[in-house]
């Protein structure tokens, strides 16, 4: 599956497209908003109050304040492959140094575990899983998300092979 992270801040969501154009091996084309392409993209974004509407939604639009700072140049997007740092999890370090996410893919018979020094958010893109908590057990499977605090350990048993990914904020970030 060809991947592209993008990323914004705090919300991981999953977007579908149908795309129009080739592939190259390893890459994916940026399509954000846009009804022709196809693929995964990983957004994750913080919410904010400081968005230029651009008419998708029937929300107020500054249209001279949207002109000013929109661009029209074409940009071509930097895909991040990933480092690999587990057999089972690929992080993703992106441009901005106050988050990352990592791809989390589990077999059945394999484990995950982690406990984070800072936050995590995690969400499974395909599968169910079971996961351990010193607090107690839950399950969750497609689509659905849970919140790890720092600090707080958990375990991951896949039910089914699964993908899940995870947003954080790295450990080495002098907040």
């Amino acid at each position: 599956m060809d991947i592209l992270i993008e990323v914004y801040f705090l919300f991981i969501c999953s977007i579908s497209f149908n795309c129009s154009h080739k592939k190259l091996s390893n890459q994916a084309a940026r399509c954000s908003y846009t009804p022709i392409c196809k693929g995964v993209n990983v957004e994750l974004m913080s919410n904010s109050d400081n968005v230029f509407r651009g008419g998708l939604t029937p929300k107020y639009i500054d249209v001279p304040e949207l002109l000013y700072h929109l661009s029209v140049q074409a940009v071509y997007p930097k895909v991040l492959r990933g480092d690999v740092i587990s057999p089972v999890e690929r992080v993703y370090r992106t441009p901005a140094p106050d988050f990352e996410v990592s791809s989390i893919y589990l077999q059945i018979g394999q484990r995950y575990y982690r406990t984070p020094d800072t936050p995590d958010i995690l969400i499974v893109l395909e599968g169910r899983i079971h996961v351990d908590t010193p607090h107690g057990s839950f399950g969750r499977g497609q689509g659905e998300v849970f919140f790890a605090g720092a600090g707080s350990e958990y375990s991951i048993t896949p039910i089914d092979n699964c993908t899940l990914y995870r947003a954080t904020v790295p450990s080495n970030l002098n907040l």
